[in-house]
């Protein structure tokens, strides 16, 4: 649930190129794509049901996963993307409903983007 509405959220600000669950090197890549300025991102997306503390995407979002993150952004620009000029990034989208009802409308969560979560 969380990758569909991340994915819809990013074509609502303009991103192109949308691909889910990218598979690469035993790594799965929740979405990649290209942003407003033509980047290729790399998005790792956290749902969090309830939001509870404790539970949400932010704290799931740890210096391990970050780095099997990179690796799996490395392997997929080296195998799909190596003429990439412009460069890459990795991101991040944490996804929360509002009311802790499931829906297909992204206006129904709180949706935090975190850009470039590498630094």
């Amino acid at each position: 649930m969380g990758e569909k509405i991340a994915a819809s959220y990013l074509r609502d600000i303009g991103w192109t190129n949308i691909q889910r669950n990218v598979l690469v090197g035993g790594y799965e890549l929740d979405i990649v794509g290209r942003d407003p300025d033509g980047l290729l991102v790399v998005v790792e997306v956290k749902f969090s049901e309830h939001g509870l503390p404790g539970f949400t995407g932010e704290v799931r979002l740890n210096h391990r996963k970050i780095a099997a993150l990179r690796r799996g952004l490395e392997m997929f620009v080296a195998k799909h993307h190596r003429d990439t000029v412009a460069g890459c990034r990795l991101d991040a989208i944490c996804v929360t409903p509002k009311k802790g009802e499931l829906t297909n409308n992204t206006n129904d969560y709180i949706i935090n983007h975190y850009i470039n979560v590498l630094g």
